[in-house]
């Protein structure tokens, strides 16, 4: 049930009953654990009533029966232990009815509205990836003292190694990433020059916070970047600094910071 996207809200009182029967064996005082067991017989009940409706339909009719099994061995119930039995065995015995709705013989759809009252599954959350930002700002930069220039891109959680293609040159960086909305992210003449033998790249964090990082070695260390890639206003940045440097105006290396 949990393992179905169709089906996964209605293992939710059952999961949610489980952490409280956990927080229950855990507790160091009898009142909190009798709060623990509340809650557990709470989610349980809840649960039953879904269940119950599924059963109509011939769905997870020995699940319905453990959790009923359940119930009553937490409320203290007689005979409990012969119930839970009984319920045991019926959920072995139901792998080939489940099989037989895998199959296609039992309309998911029909059945999840006579239980939800809901006219289809519910939608899928949205991508945790957002693609406009990913188009408008594909990509950021920075240097660091020690010589390396990181190039970081957002790509989408899903995002594998075998899903990306990175490639170096003196002066040329290409970047391809599956699922991204521009293909390729990268592919441009840089500024200045790298040593490609040394620059790497990989993958970081999860989520919407999966990160592809690209460090470029520069082939001259101790020299500050007035841009990533070539273009017009990048090379004349680059000059004016230049000149600036060899003329001795110190205070003229960052003009095109401010």
């Amino acid at each position: 049930m949990a393992s179905d996207s169709f089906w996964r809200d209605m293992s939710r009182p059952i999961q949610a009953g489980l952490r409280a029967l956990k927080d229950e064996t855990e507790a160091m005082d009898s009142v909190s654990r009798k709060e623990y067991r509340k809650q557990a017989i709470k989610h349980l009940e809840n649960s039953t009533e879904q269940l119950e409706q599924a059963a109509k339909n011939k769905l997870f009719v020995a699940e319905l029966e453990v959790v009923k099994a359940s119930l009553a061995q937490l409320k203290g119930e007689a005979n409990s232990d012969s119930v839970a039995k009984d319920a045991a065995q019926k959920l072995d015995a139901s792998d080939a009815a489940r099989a037989e709705q895998k199959a296609g013989q039992v309309k998911r759809e029909e059945i999840f509205r006579d239980i939800t009252g809901a006219a289809q599954p519910p939608p899928k959350p949205p991508s945790e990836f957002d693609e406009k930002a990913a188009r408008e700002t594909p990509y950021t930069w920075d240097q660091d003292e020690e010589g390396t220039v990181t190039v970081t891109i957002s790509v989408p959680p899903e995002c594998k190694k075998g899903d990306v293609s990175v490639s170096f040159s003196r002066q040329h960086l290409k970047v391809l990433v599956k699922g991204h909305p521009l293909q390729p992210v990268l592919d441009h003449d840089l500024l200045y020059e790298i040593v490609s033998s040394d620059s790497s790249w990989g993958l970081e964090g999860s989520g919407a916070k999966r990160k592809l990082v690209v460090a470029m070695e520069k082939s001259a260390e101790g020299l500050r970047w007035e841009g990533l890639v070539d273009s017009e206003e990048g090379r004349m940045k680059k000059t004016i600094t230049g000149m600036a440097e060899g003329m001795g105006f110190e205070g003229m290396k960052k003009w095109g910071e401010e």
